[in-house]
């Protein structure tokens, strides 16, 4: 038997943003659709109007706390606080994120950090690029000024 690689802190698996999650409720198998790393936006400030954080988390023994960390690139700073429990290491959870409106304010790397109360797990980043609507060859049902397309 090999020691955990991990030691006593949570290991995030997985850390995806993607457009929607659809889970089976028959097996709660999760399916990511549209997984992306950038967010195209015709002006600022804009908004996406929604995106799922998905995290696999494993090696949690009783309750932890999970933060959940946006930055954006000028510094600023979103938080979502949560606590997630498993009664065995080797379960692996999947928890699932939705956020609605998520303001973005200027251009450029944001990135989602996971934090376990001081101990750093993972981070994801996407970026935020501007386009012009006639760049993208728009069709109809493209977003309109203010809002936001992923790819």
């Amino acid at each position: 038997m090999s020691a955990n690689p991990y030691g006593d802190i949570p290991a995030c698996l997985l850390i995806a943003i993607c457009n929607d999650v659809i889970e089976d409720k028959r097996t709660n198998n999760k399916s990511l659709i549209g997984l992306f790393s950038n967010i195209n936006v015709l002006s600022l400030p804009a908004a996406h109007p929604r995106l799922y954080l998905v995290l696999s988390l494993s090696n949690i023994t009783g309750e932890v706390p999970l933060r959940v960390v946006l930055r954006n690139p000028q510094g600023g700073e979103a938080q979502f606080d949560n606590r997630v429990r498993a009664d065995n290491s080797e379960v692996v959870l999947d928890m699932v994120m939705q956020l609605d409106n998520l303001a973005l304010p200027v251009l450029g790397r944001y990135t989602f950090e996971v934090w376990s109360g001081d101990e750093f797990l993972a981070a994801r980043s996407f970026n935020v690029s501007m386009v012009q609507a006639k760049q993208q060859g728009v069709a109809p049902g493209f977003p309109q000024s203010g809002e936001v397309g992923s790819a």
